[in-house]
């Protein structure tokens, strides 16, 4: 999941693949 948006999918926000 790496893009604008957590691993979960909830807010937009900038995080890499955790």
């Amino acid at each position: 999941a790496l893009g604008l948006k957590t691993d979960d999918g909830r807010v937009p926000v900038t995080w890499s693949d955790a």
